[in-house]
């Protein structure tokens, strides 16, 4: 038989390579525009076999890169992770959890708690307590770094700006590559449940962040996306506890460098900087090129409310335009508003700077205008201020070196508005807590030119120096001011003196208050510890000159304290001054006081008034009586032995003396006086008694002695009366009191013999001499 040799049949393999090699060439055929040999023969023949072919060597794959992911463990890198740290930061780096690898559908990382240490320390800069992250595959084969999502969860950082301008963490943000070359998308970040702490040396502050909660849409470079957050801020000088709420739309451009915050709006709430229930509103846009060190913020406005102790504020801060460009910040149309409210006070207050650049931390505008007004109970301060203005924050100076003023005020006591024309400086250095102020004022035709310094703005010091050539007060003052401050239980409010610390001088050439007229008026007041004290207080007045002091204590129970002595003063030119018409005593001379009372309101003034007074004065007259016509129109009455005649005070008639003399024994508002005496060529007049200040009455007790050395031909009938003492007495209202002459208890003379015998011989004739003696 004959033998039939058949076609050798192909292995699997090799049909499945001609049919993967008829449907490549057939394709290339069809789209390639040139035909492959064989190839649409093999396609028809073998394409079962191609197709097997490509699905066996893709499950091969998927099995090699399945098998390669069950046995990956990305933990098995945790020391070369922590070991690169430690090499290029110098910072250790603490992994305690397992770091979960997931490669499908998204390549992503699960890390559990995480630390890392500051630079060269053991001390923790940063901790996160659970963090994912997750990549998409195929964008980033394309160079495009698309982060599906971020979750962190408990992250913890400790920031610190060091004196010298460098943080803590500059050494990270070396990335050591250009990631402008890779385009960067992210489609969520969610910050939860994390805190931070910043401390700041140069200015020696910390702020503390808690609770705090962040979460973004979609971020892609070049497209603007939202962003929002959430915290409570802390710090304990200033002190601040507030709720923080953020929201804004970013736009971050990579390549240029460019990051915005367009239409950013913030709200704060809670206790900032000394400002309780504080209620902050804030929006604005914020355009950074943190490369080229250009920031500029436009449109920002803020407002904000809450209490200052126990007044209420409502501020508004209005800034066009904002810009720094490297170390260059200039701005335009600042505008700050606000108002203090507590009852009825009222103080409204503004600023305003057209234009103003800062360079190498010195910042200066060609005028800045300040506008206040203040309102309380019928009293109004109202005032424009402005001046160029110089900041240097370096040395922590201000200066304001021209200013020009005008302020404007009313007070009930005050007759009609007072208006002041002000010029002068001010230098204010921070860093030594101080401000100094020298200005020129000029009301109506008084010239004042002062000094004054404030030192320590924690617990204030004031210092002030003031000189004025004329002032005088009673033009300014209501015609009844001094009633108007004699309410009896409207109480002294002393409060102001109890963190009051100033010491002070006072100059005036002339001046006029209450109706006296003083010159060289010469005060040095020291207030300190709920104590104020002026002295010395000195002047000259009437052709003498006082010396003396006066204190108040704000203490517990407050008192005040009178000390003056007044020398040489001819008082019947004061007296004519403080009560026009005719003076109930004249004279010249001198008084003392050395008075003390408690101070709580007119009414304990009166009663508490303690210390003591004296007079001593020469050459002037006494209103009330005249004593020489009362005893000779009285003669009769002394020959009946009337036992009493009593009159009432008149002060259109006086009693001229030669010396008056008295001290005054004070407590608690009784006078006492031991020791009246008044002296005239004719008698003297002695004796003691008593006046009640709260009541205004009198009570004083008086012996008259006629001078014994009297003479006929030159005093005239009353020389008869020589030698007499004729007992008196003053009593009732010090404004309409009684005299009663006690004509019963007379006694004296010459010689011992009754009154009436000595008055019976006044009366009688002198005998002449006859002619022939005369010759």
């Amino acid at each position: 038989m004959k033998k039939v040799n058949l076609p050798r049949k192909e292995s699997k393999i090799k049909q499945a390579l001609l049919g993967l090699y008829g449907i490549v060439g057939v394709s290339l055929s069809t789209f390639g525009g040139f035909k492959v040999p064989f190839a649409e023969s093999h396609a028809k023949e073998y394409w079962r076999h191609a197709v097997a072919g490509i699905f066996l060597v893709l499950a091969i794959i998927a099995g090699i890169v399945s098998f390669a992911l069950y046995v990956f463990d990305a933990n098995y890198f945790k020391s070369q992770i922590v070991a690169y740290v430690k090499t290029h930061n110098q910072r250790d780096l603490t992994l305690e959890g397992d770091l979960k690898v997931t490669f499908f559908p998204k390549l992503g990382l699960d890390a559990g708690k995480m630390t890392v240490s500051q630079q060269n320390s053991s001390k923790v800069f940063a901790s996160i307590a659970d963090a994912h992250f997750y990549i998409a595959w195929w964008p980033m084969l394309l160079k495009n770094l698309q982060i599906e999502s971020v979750a962190l969860d408990g992250v913890h950082a400790n920031v610190i700006r060091y004196k010298n301008g460098s943080t803590n963490f500059d050494d990270l943000l070396d990335i050591g590559g250009n990631i402008g070359q890779v385009k960067f998308e992210i489609n969520s970040v969610k910050i939860i449940n994390s805190s931070g702490n910043y401390q700041d040396e140069p200015s020696g502050l910390t702020f503390s962040l808690h609770d705090l909660n962040m979460e973004t849409g979609k971020l892609t470079d070049s497209s603007p996306g939202e962003i929002t957050a959430n915290f409570r801020l802390e710090s304990p000088e200033p002190h601040i506890d507030s709720k923080v709420k953020l929201s804004s739309h970013l736009l971050f451009e990579l390549k240029a460098g460019h990051y915005e915050f367009a239409n950013f709006e913030g709200q704060m709430e809670g206790v900032a900087a000394g400002i309780s229930n504080l209620a902050l509103t804030f929006q604005g846009t914020l355009n950074a090129y943190p490369a080229a060190e250009r920031w500029t913020i436009d449109k920002f406005i803020a407002n904000a409310k809450g209490k200052i102790e126990n007044r209420k504020l409502d501020a508004k801060l209005d800034l066009a335009k904002l810009k720094l460009d490297k170390n260059t910040l200039s701005g335009s149309t600042l505008v700050f508003n606000a108002t203090l409210l507590q009852d009825e006070e009222n103080l409204s207050t503004s600023l305003e700077l057209p234009a103003f650049e800062m360079t190498d931390k010195k910042l200066m505008s060609d005028n800045i205008f300040i506008n206040f007004d203040l309102f309380k109970t019928g009293r109004t301060l109202q005032g424009k201020l402005n001046s160029p203005l110089n900041v240097d924050f370096k040395a922590m100076q201000l200066q304001l070196p021209n200013i020009t003023s005008k302020l404007n005020g009313t007070h009930p006591v005050v007759s009609s508005k007072l208006t002041a024309a002000i010029t002068g400086n001010m230098q204010a250095k921070l860093s030594d807590q101080n401000i100094a102020l020298e200005l020129k004022a000029k009301i109506d035709d008084s010239n004042f030119v002062g000094l004054f310094t404030l030192q320590d703005f924690t617990h204030p010091a004031l210092t002030v120096d003031l000189d004025v050539n004329t002032l005088d007060l009673d033009r300014y003052l209501v015609a009844d001011w001094a009633k108007r401050l004699q309410d009896d239980v409207l109480p002294f409010d002393l409060s102001g003196l109890k963190e009051l610390n100033l010491r002070g001088k006072l100059r005036c050439n002339e001046c006029k208050f209450a109706k006296l007229k003083t010159s060289n008026v010469a005060i040095d007041i020291h207030a300190k510890q709920a104590i104020l004290l002026i002295e010395p207080i000195s002047a000259k007045l009437y052709g003498g000159t006082t010396q003396g002091s006066f204190s108040i204590s704000a203490h517990e129970t407050p008192t005040i304290s009178f000390k003056q002595r007044l020398n040489n003063v001819q008082l019947n030119d004061m007296f004519s001054d403080l009560m026009p018409g005719d003076a109930k005593l004249t004279g010249k001379g001198n008084l003392a006081f050395d008075l003390n009372a408690t101070l709580v309101n007119m009414a304990s003034l009166r009663k508490t008034l303690s210390g003591n007074a004296s007079l001593a004065l020469a050459h002037g007259s006494l209103a009330g009586i005249n004593m020489e016509d009362t005893l000779l129109l009285d003669t009769a009455r002394l020959l009946e032995k009337e036992g009493e005649h009593s009159l009432a005070a008149k002060f259109t008639e006086t009693t001229a003396f030669s010396e008056l003399k008295s001290t005054f024994n004070i407590n608690e508002g009784k006078v006492h006086s031991s020791d009246f005496l008044l002296k005239t060529p004719l008698f003297t007049s002695k004796g003691e008694g008593d006046f009640d200040i709260e009541s205004g009455k009198l009570n004083y007790q008086l012996n008259t002695t006629m001078a014994s050395n009297l003479k006929r031909s030159s005093n005239g009938e009353i020389a008869e009366l020589k030698g007499i003492t004729l007992p008196m007495r003053i009593i009732g209202p010090y404004a309409t009191p009684t005299i009663t002459l006690d004509f019963a208890t007379a006694s004296g003379g010459s010689k011992p013999k009754p009154l009436k015998e000595v008055v019976t011989e006044a009366a009688k004739p002198v005998p002449t001499k006859n002619k022939t003696s005369a010759k």
